[in-house]
């Protein structure tokens, strides 16, 4: 009997001990299991922090963009103001000079007389 109950003891001992490896075995894989799992979180925080960056970067980028681009078309717009107005001296220098070509040519110098008076009468006016 005592080596039945010896031999039942021993048998005991070697299945907890079997159960205590396995669930050794089981926590070391969890442990593991858990440590990867936070590596991944901490790698997909640092990714997401990554790409929060690079947005704001974008937005300002876009942001800088967008008032380049209202410079660019205010220049523009300036810039075709001032042909327009530039076109628009020309056209009235031409004119003028017609109109001095058409006097002096029909005028038999008379028009240019009076020309000079008007302008000595008009620099009279302005010393007054």
């Amino acid at each position: 009997e005592e080596r039945a109950a010896k031999a039942t003891a021993e048998e005991v001992a070697r299945d907890a001990l079997l159960k205590l490896d396995s669930e050794r075995r089981v926590s070391r894989e969890l442990y593991q299991t858990v440590v990867q799992q936070a590596a991944a979180a901490q790698t997909q925080k640092a990714e997401l922090a990554r790409a929060e960056a690079q947005n704001s970067a974008t937005r300002i980028m876009y942001g800088r963009m967008g008032l380049l681009s209202r410079r660019l078309s205010r220049a523009d717009a300036a810039r075709v103001q001032a042909h327009r107005y530039a076109m628009a001296l020309e056209k009235r220098i031409e004119e003028l000079r017609e109109k001095s070509r058409a006097q002096s040519d029909g005028s038999d110098g008379s028009g240019a007389r009076e020309a000079d008076a008007d302008a000595a009468a008009g620099s009279e006016g302005g010393v007054k």
